[in-house]
């Protein structure tokens, strides 16, 4: 009798484990946020996801905001500690640093400052001046661009009403006549335009357009890269919607 009562008692327990069980199984099915400790959405709201700028939000008129800018020249020309070239045979590890805790690696090959060149150090003759010429002129910002969106391509026509047409589709390129058209290969993704030039010392130089965050601001990001010895150099420049053209 009391091993009767007993395997009835089993079976009774074993049930309620099952019905416990099925029921954390099918509210776990129901809802998956509250089942992993996390707090489900309010009724109604959706959550959003940052997305990327489709091409024709750079579509506008923009005016270059100086105040808000990098100076090109002053980038290059870099601090006292940075701009001492390092000989390739003795350049330090990515350790060891510079007496003032910046790393010899960093800094520009443009002269040291102090001088009255147009990138510091002694005034730069011969060819040494045409290419820091050449540089800064490849580096010197639009006051004002406008900016048109087509499919697969971008036109961006300056103050001086010079316009370079960017490509996306690897289509073939006509060669310029003169500096007021320039047609370049450029690459779209994630809400940037991009593309590559090369400086006066075959430096690479990769220029971005991008939205800021806000959306109200269009954003020109230049990175020159100056060899295995120097770390890259990145000028930001940031223009506002001229008035009446967005």
């Amino acid at each position: 009798m009391r091993a009767k009562f007993e395997r009835a008692m089993f079976n009774v327990a074993i049930a309620a484990a099952t019905g416990v069980i099925g029921a954390a199984l099918l509210n776990a099915q129901m809802n998956p946020a509250t089942s992993t400790g996390g707090q489900p959405a309010p009724s109604g709201q959706v959550q959003k996801t940052e997305q990327p700028s489709p091409p024709q939000a750079l579509k506008g008129e923009w005016k270059l905001n100086p105040d808000k800018s990098d100076d090109a020249e002053e980038k290059l020309r870099g601090t006292p500690e940075q701009d001492i070239p390092i000989d390739p045979g003795n350049v330090p590890s990515a350790s060891q640093s510079t007496p003032s805790g910046g790393s010899r690696r960093t800094g520009a090959p443009y002269g040291r400052p102090g001088g009255n060149g147009p990138l510091g150090g002694p005034l730069p003759v011969g060819a040494d001046a045409k290419a820091n010429q050449k540089m800064l002129e490849l580096l010197r910002p639009a006051s004002s661009l406008t900016v048109e969106a087509k499919d697969s391509e971008f036109d961006l026509t300056d103050e001086n009403n010079r316009k370079r047409a960017f490509f996306t589709d690897g289509r073939k390129l006509q060669k310029s006549k003169d500096d007021s058209y320039k047609e370049m290969a450029a690459l779209w993704s994630a809400g940037r335009l991009s593309f590559d030039e090369k400086g006066p010392r075959n430096e690479k130089i990769t220029v971005t357009f991008q939205l800021a965050r806000d959306a109200r601001q269009l954003i020109e990001t230049t990175q020159v890269d100056k060899g295995k010895i120097y770390s890259p150099v990145v000028i930001r420049y940031v223009y506002d919607p001229a008035q009446g053209g967005q």
